[in-house]
């Protein structure tokens, strides 16, 4: 099975990860999940131990945490007009939020974000 990353679906895992206290657990209830936890913390949005059953069939992350790179990403990620922007823009230029890569996806947001604030 070939893994691709789907921001939006990434996105929606953070929100939800933001909604936990520190220090919480989670486990994996699909190759998804699994593939998007590991991208988070691949990418410094998070921190988690990752805790795999011999059967290797389900997976845990244990005393996740948001880091400031997180914290950062989520700020204008989770507001679906500035989200939706800068998808637009992305579109328009042929690009799809998937694969744009991460630190340029934040700077896009934080642009759309500075923007929206500005034209206020």
């Amino acid at each position: 099975m070939v893994m691709e990353r789907d921001m939006e679906s990434i996105r929606k895992l953070l929100i939800d990860l933001k909604e936990q206290k520190p220090g919480f657990s989670l486990t994996s209830k699909n190759e998804e999940t699994d593939y998007y936890m590991y991208l988070l913390t691949d990418g410094g949005l998070i921190e988690a131990t990752r805790h795999k059953t011999l059967s290797k069939q389900v997976t845990s992350y244990h005393n996740i945490k948001i880091t400031f790179a997180g914290h950062d990403f989520i700020d204008v990620a989770e507001d679906d007009n500035i989200w939706n922007k800068t998808q637009e823009k992305a579109m328009e230029k042929g690009w799809s939020m998937s694969n744009i890569p991460l630190t340029v996806l934040t700077d896009l947001l934080k642009t759309t974000l500075y923007q929206h604030l500005s034209n206020d």
